[in-house]
């Protein structure tokens, strides 16, 4: 029932509630009904992504005492739209570098042994005659 007159409170979380929950201020002056009322201010700090958060807050008067579950999930992210990209796939020092065609026919031709990427390691490439 609520009073002509402010009345003193305190606001906490019960056991249990997460700690990433806060309330300000933790203590004060209820106003009477008639007036703009006060402010309490639930915050929420999360951790961790994706994750369900839970708390009950008490707002205890002399006489009253209000009980409010409180449900937190961590914000939804959401894609940037109409962002211009900005990729710089300049690197002066490699493009700089001149160029040598490779003839990979002839380089092959000259091989005499299979490299370690062959599953067969340093077998010869050429039989011998039997």
């Amino acid at each position: 029932m609520q009073k002509g007159n402010p009345e003193p409170f305190t606001a906490h979380f019960l056991p249990g509630s997460d700690l990433e929950f806060f309330v300000k201020p933790q203590a004060g002056e209820l106003l009477p009904c008639n007036t703009n009322g006060t402010v309490i201010t639930v915050g929420f700090k999360p951790k961790m992504y994706c994750r369900k958060y839970k708390a009950t807050l008490v707002i205890q008067t002399e006489e009253m005492y209000w009980i409010y579950e409180i449900n937190g999930l961590s914000p939804t992210t959401v894609a940037p739209k109409n962002a211009k990209s900005k990729i710089d796939a300049t690197h002066k020092t490699h493009d700089n570098v001149p160029v040598h065609p490779r003839n990979f026919v002839r380089e092959n031709a000259k091989l005499i042994r299979t490299g370690v990427s062959s599953t067969i390691k340093g077998a010869p490439l050429v039989m011998k005659n039997q």
